[in-house]
């Protein structure tokens, strides 16, 4: 595959310029830092390779609006089309390498590639986050009315309120402009996240939720985290969601990923009296 050649993709980059490339494209909201933990390379050599970019017009810095000292990384529009170019190069190559085998045998090498980074990681609480099946609609549903009506004494209202719209999605979702995610830890569903096409430019946030045993361990930042990427992807200008003020750890997540709250309606609803939250954010 040429991963020992001193550039890869008979391109002008090494393995490790073209992957902090392909982060920088794929990171939502990419910094130095996140680059270096998520890369395990070292601060100096990652400072000389991000100001070559720099000085060859693919990458530009902007000034974090949460946080003054910490700079975001975007690829530019030349920076856009070289890692475009990779990309295409890169699915050659792989198309090479696959096309003299069946559709199955071909499954099957996609399985064993999974199995193997399961196996190999050395964390023992493995989450893993892939798109929904039909069957997983009544347990999203049930865990909502389940986990409310625990926590914050919803009624059986809600119910309705989220299985409706669910179950309209699940019927007639388009998966280019909507989807939904759910996190599994050792095969027992632990969250779920989804992203609602509004209009051509405009998604809804919706769904979001992570089982207790789980917080505090990361779940919510990656379901966010593969949330908002997947409408970067899909050319979304702007992202809402509703929530309630009760959600003190949600209303956090959604401030450090640009949210800002817009608009809040107090009435009562499912068997509370509520302060409902609009919180929008332009991508």
């Amino acid at each position: 595959m040429g991963l020992i050649d001193k550039h890869i993709l008979d391109s002008s980059f090494t393995l490790t310029e073209a992957r902090i490339l392909f982060e920088i494209s794929n990171t939502y909201e990419c910094t130095a830092n996140i680059l270096i933990e998520k890369l395990n390379i070292d601060p100096g050599h990652m400072s000389r390779i991000l100001k070559r970019f720099e000085s060859d017009e693919l990458l530009s810095r902007e000034k974090s609006s949460i946080d003054g000292r910490t700079y975001l990384l975007y690829l530019t529009a030349k920076g856009k089309e070289t890692f475009s170019n990779l990309v295409e190069r890169s699915n050659i190559q792989i198309h090479k390498l696959i096309d003299h085998l069946r559709e199955e045998e071909q499954k099957n090498l996609v399985d064993a590639m999974k199995y193997i980074e399961e196996t190999l990681k050395s964390d023992t609480y493995t989450i893993n986050i892939r798109t929904f099946k039909s069957k997983d609609i009544d347990h999203i549903i049930e865990r909502h009315v389940e986990l409310y009506k625990r926590e914050y004494e919803f009624d059986n209202t809600f119910k309705d309120y989220v299985s409706k719209p669910l179950y309209d999605f699940a019927k007639s979702h388009n998966k280019d402009k909507g989807n939904i995610w759910v996190a599994e830890l050792n095969g027992e569903v632990v969250g779920s996240i989804a992203i609602v096409n509004v209009d051509n430019s405009t998604a809804q946030l919706r769904w979001f939720l992570t089982e207790p045993h789980t917080r505090g361990k990361g779940l919510g930042k990656r379901l966010m985290k593969t949330a908002m990427e997947f409408c970067k992807k899909e050319n979304y200008k702007k992202v809402f969601l509703l929530t309630i003020s009760d959600l003190k750890a949600a209303r956090h997540l959604y401030e450090s990923y640009g949210f800002k709250l817009s608009e809040t309606i107090e009435h009562h609803i499912w068997g509370k009296h509520l302060i409902e939250e609009r919180w929008d954010m332009e991508l």
